[in-house]
């Protein structure tokens, strides 16, 4: 009654279930079968110790409902009576699974001790994500646009990587983790020429390819092993810097992409070459070392001095 000590039983018409409600105190319970008598309906009082169930149309699912102690769940069919989900307690124990709008994807959150991960499906039902747990051996992967390329977060301990494609859905990225294996590579504008940065222990290089997608650039690392190389406007030409060891050297194309500058070395062992404007005559420039000579062509790029 209203005063909360006394509470309402009643049978269904098959006698073998009962309605029971609760007073407002919390002790009592509600108890309901569903159309086909083997379901039924609990509903937990305020205390947390009671719990909702809830067959569905098919009497093959239902619902799970955990109570505020943390022991109870929730398990909900999707349409199709295949997919379903799961809602994971406070303690960490459960976790959550959703089916796709095809019944081919799902969803899977982690607990709190890691050992859980989330994959979700596209809207096509052919790719997924997937989130790392705090243990570091899960990671993130998603489709773009068009279905083909994806992204993956590393984890912290530096083994995963990220990868995203281009708009074209052929070139991608790729960044090194914190431990240097990994390196960066990003496609240019038309999906041929491609980027890539080298880790902080010198073992990678960065490639550029330049506008026309032929010509590109390389960077060397701290220790010395690799260069510099840019294509010209043209995409025929290229640039070539020597390292710290003065074992590389410079080269430059004219604006007819014919010609080119070289620089000696610190050795002395390289010159200078410079076209002039037709591209026929050439300059010379002797190194330190006094080995080398001047020349210049005239207007006509025939004669020298």
């Amino acid at each position: 009654d209203d005063t909360g000590h006394r509470f309402i039983t009643d049978s269904d018409d098959t006698g073998h279930r009962f309605i029971t409600d609760s007073d407002d105190t919390g002790h009592g319970i509600i108890t309901d079968s569903d159309d086909t008598g083997r379901g039924f309906i609990t509903d937990s009082d305020d205390t947390g110790h009671g719990f909702i169930t809830d067959s569905n149309d098919t009497g093959h699912r239902f619902i799970t409902d955990s109570d505020d102690t943390g022991h109870g769940f929730i398990t909900d069919s999707d349409d199709t009576g295949r997919g379903f989900i799961t809602d994971s307690d406070d303690t960490g124990h459960r976790f959550i699974t959703d089916s796709d709008d095809t019944g081919h994807g799902f969803i899977t959150n982690s607990d709190y001790t890691g050992h859980r991960f989330i994959i979700d499906s596209d809207d096509t039902g052919h790719r997924f994500i997937t989130n790392r747990d705090d243990t570091g051996h899960r990671f993130i992967t998603d489709s773009d646009d068009t279905g083909h390329g994806f992204i993956t977060d590393h984890d912290d301990t530096g083994h995963g990587f990220i990868t995203d494609s281009d708009d074209t859905g052929h070139g991608l990225i790729t960044d090194s983790d914190v431990t240097g294996h990994g390196l960066i590579t990003d496609s240019d504008d038309t999906g041929h020429g491609f980027i890539t940065d080298s880790d902080d222990t010198g073992h990678g290089l960065i490639t550029g390819s330049d506008d026309t997608g032929h010509g590109l650039i390389t960077d060397s690392d701290d220790t010395g092993h690799w260069f510099i190389t840019n294509s010209d406007d043209t995409g025929h030409g290229l640039i070539t810097d020597s390292d710290d060891t003065g074992q590389r050297f410079i080269t430059d194309s004219d604006d007819t992409g014919h010609g080119f500058i070289t620089n000696s070395d610190d050795t002395g062992h390289r010159f200078i070459t410079n076209s002039d404007d037709t591209g026929h005559g050439l300059i010379t420039d002797s190194d330190d070392t006094g080995h080398g000579l001047i020349t210049d062509s005239d207007d006509t790029g025939h004669g020298l001095i």
